[in-house]
């Protein structure tokens, strides 16, 4: 054995020890992700359900999932735009149709609305 020998030993534990601080420290980051993503597919889906697309996702601390944040608030934007114009078309079809003496509509062969 010679004197290089503990040395290497030495060197080969330090190594394995950062390696492992390293696989650790990487899959504590992607577990941080993993939950982010998860608690954002939550409100995602609570939003869905109640069709708020009024309401905001909070900002996550992971620079990707932040980002993706940021666009899914400005798609709950634009839904709410979309949303807030459809009920002021059919606020104006259904005053047209109050003013005029009889309306029926009828679509597929059914009754879809009747005024009078």
């Amino acid at each position: 054995m010679t004197a290089s020998s503990p040395l290497l030993a030495l060197a080969l534990g330090a190594l394995s020890a950062v390696l492992l601080g390293l696989c650790a420290w990487l899959w504590r980051g992607r577990a941080g992700l993993a939950r982010a993503v998860s608690r954002l597919n939550g409100e995602v889906v609570a939003a869905a359900e109640t069709a708020s697309f009024g309401q905001r996702v909070p900002a996550a601390p992971q620079p990707e999932v932040a980002a993706l944040g940021e666009t899914i608030n400005r798609l709950f934007d634009a839904l709410g735009a979309k949303d807030r114009q459809l009920q002021q078309r059919e606020a104006l079809f259904q005053d047209l149709a109050n003013t005029l003496p009889e309306v029926v509509l009828v679509h597929r062969e059914r009754i879809v609305f009747a005024n009078g």
